[in-house]
């Protein structure tokens, strides 16, 4: 692993604590799309990550995500 796959990891691990903290601490769905957006990370990375979310929260999420995105 190279320098930058090194520091892409430790973005993405940063912005799936953010989504994650933004969605189960906030409740803040959009704000949470926002940062995936953002950062580019996709939902598949976002699942890969982390089991803290919910289906339910997956769905939500990936809906503002679409929208955002059109």
């Amino acid at each position: 692993m190279n320098a930058q796959d090194t520091q892409r990891s430790i973005e993405i691990a940063s912005g799936v604590a953010e989504v994650i903290k933004s969605i189960r601490n906030e409740r803040n769905y959009e704000k949470a799309a926002q940062i995936l957006v953002e950062k580019n990370i996709s939902i598949s990375e976002l699942v890969r990550r982390t089991l803290r979310l919910s289906i339910i929260d997956l769905a939500k999420l990936s809906d503002i995500v679409i929208t955002i995105k059109k």
